[in-house]
């Protein structure tokens, strides 16, 4: 079963599952007639809102499914969640009844139920309602933005494409634009040659995909816009996983047409590591993390080999009562981790171990969970230095809306490093390059650059535009983007305080570096084309070859290339 047929990457499915000897038939619902002719096809036309319980056309074995929109496309984000999640769901389920074992779902880069991007929010709630219907096997194919000629106008796409053709060196790999010939045949792949369990194929391993004789190492790395250095750790972390991917330095690297990766296969001793950890999880902490805890074993139980299963299940470790757990109330306990994990700043009420009490705003970064009680760790505004607070001695917690803007990895290494504590085995290692710790600042480090805007809607719709991605982040009142190497800009609404009305000479500016002055001035027409107002036309100054436009709130923005004979320092 094909869903989506009618869009970009379903109209380049629909003809490679009719030309593949292993397909003998293809069931292709739409809301319209598809207008193909063919002896394999089979185009039921239906009103998605109501599917049948029971449909002959619906046995089949594997679907694909490519459906999507857009929030502009659909007219809501009501209207956009049924198209992006209530259909896939209920085609799966329909499907899946009727004997169906194989999904394989057409994701996007990001996907996350627990993302502030609503885009990506929905992609998320998908794959994890996808996995609890429990497939035989799952593959979830995440591109970046999709290459190709659409039917219908997708203005935002279309803009994106534009920018994207110009700013590829310097966007995070997950980004990059992938051909939609090259998606549609990883979900055909992925559909007529199923592997048990679940699978994630990224944007990186779409782009090995395209070379059928082994590849240059430096080929890739210049299409990825990375380091050499960066791609032969990234190969090995591949390699890992568990891809197929052959090759070495100095040879290139291909990837074997089996490149969904294997289910798990685990030694005892690892499952009874992952069977105590979880079960300490779901016995020591507040119910939702406890729920997820049960949720992961599961899943990884229904990803092992038969035996391992058994294994796992029939272990006879368990975790004893916690004196901590009747100490802290569960809400209190969980809004602390959720904050931790968004990185937003909490304010509360302390009581010290003499009694002396004090209003806190702190922003939290790790969250220990001891036999006593939990500690948070957290830097204080109030003391200006890293702190300790137990949970039990915390009162009225209030996760406040707005971030705090170093990011929480840098506090951690900090606050690692001033309590003489090693890095643990999830620490980056030695392939990480702090910069913050080559500076004299005994805290904070110029990584963001903030912006006071009228409207943070209207101004993180530009800077999606132009920047080509969505904001990491976002609120009502405040939207965050990366901008590569540790450098972000976020976008700040606040009441009383205005943005600039001009972008005359001489105010600060946000600039951007491309490659050559070509990328300068193919930026310049793709802007003049958004219709971002240009304050200066590309011209060679003493730096280089730059123009200037201005966003919506004023704030002056500057693109250049290095001119020759200048050095990059690190």
């Amino acid at each position: 079963m094909l869903l989506g047929a009618t869009g970009l990457v379903g109209g380049l499915t629909l003809p490679r599952l009719l030309d593949d000897p292993r397909c003998s038939a293809v069931v292709a619902p739409t809301r319209r007639p598809l207008g193909v002719t063919d002896g394999k096809l089979e185009n039921p036309v239906l009103a998605f809102d109501t599917l049948p319980a029971v449909a002959g056309w619906a046995r089949v074995d594997a679907v694909i499914c490519a459906l999507g929109s857009t929030i502009a496309q659909a007219g809501s984000r009501e209207a956009f969640h049924r198209i992006d999640h209530d259909y896939p769901l209920a085609f799966a389920r329909l499907a899946q009844a009727q004997g169906a074992q194989t999904y394989v779902l057409n994701s996007a880069a990001g996907a996350n139920p627990q993302s502030s991007i609503f885009y990506s929010r929905v992609k998320g709630e998908l794959e994890r309602d996808l996995r609890a219907l429990g497939f035989h096997s799952l593959t979830l194919v995440r591109p970046g933005l999709i290459g190709g000629e659409r039917n219908e106008v997708r203005r935002g796409e279309r803009l994106a494409l534009t920018v994207l053709g110009a700013l590829g060196p310097v966007l995070p790999r997950a980004w990059r634009i992938n051909p939609a010939s090259e998606i549609a045949k990883a979900l055909v792949e992925a559909a007529l040659a199923p592997q048990p369990g679940e699978h994630v194929l990224a944007s990186g391993a779409l782009l090995l995909r395209r070379h059928r004789r082994p590849v240059a190492g430096q080929v890739l790395a210049d299409a990825l816009g990375i380091s050499l250095r960066t791609l032969y750790r990234d190969i090995e972390t591949l390699r890992e996983q568990g891809a197929d991917l052959r090759g070495e330095a100095g040879v290139g690297y291909q990837l074997a047409p089996s490149d969904t990766l294997p289910p798990m296969t685990l030694p005892p001793a690892e499952i009874d590591a992952l069977v105590l950890g979880l079960r300490w999880v779901a016995a020591r902490t507040e119910p939702a993390l406890a729920e997820a805890a049960r949720d992961a074993l599961a899943r990884i139980a229904h990803v092992l080999p038969a035996a391992r299963r058994e294994a796992l299940r029939d272990s006879g470790l368990r975790v004893g009562p916690s004196r901590a757990a009747a100490k802290v109330p569960p809400a209190r306990l969980q809004a602390v981790r959720e904050a931790v994990g968004s990185q937003q700043r909490l304010k509360f009420g302390y009581e010290d171990a003499h009694g002396q009490r004090s209003e806190r705003i702190v922003w939290p970064f790790a969250l220990g969970y001891f036999d006593e009680v939990p500690m948070l760790a957290a830097w204080c505004e109030r003391r200006e230095d890293f702190r300790h607070f137990r949970l039990d001695r915390i009162r009225q917690v209030r996760v406040l809306e707005d971030r705090y803007l170093v990011p929480r990895a840098t506090l951690l290494r900090r606050w690692q490093k001033a309590q003489g504590i090693a890095p643990d085995w999830l620490d980056p290692g030695p392939y990480h390059h702090d910069r913050s710790q080559q500076r004299s600042f005994p805290m904070f480090t110029p990584s963001t650059l903030l912006q006071y805007v009228r409207d943070v809607a209207t101004s993180a719709t530009f800077y999606s535009g132009i920047l080509g991605k969505p904001p990491v982040e976002q609120s009502s009142g405040f939207a965050l983007f990366l901008l590569g190497d540790g450098a972000a800009l976020g976008l700040w609404q606040r009441d009383g305080v205005q943005p600039p009305v001009s972008a005359q000479a001489g105010a600060a500016e946000l600039a951007m570096v491309v490659a050559n002055p070509e990328a300068v001035q193919q930026m310049h027409d793709a802007w003049r084309a958004l219709g971002v107002e240009i304050l200066q036309a590309p011209v060679t100054l003493e730096f280089g070859h730059t123009f200037v436009g201005a966003d919506p709130d004023g704030h002056r923005l500057r693109v250049y290339s290095r001119a020759e004979g200048l050095v990059a320092r690190d």
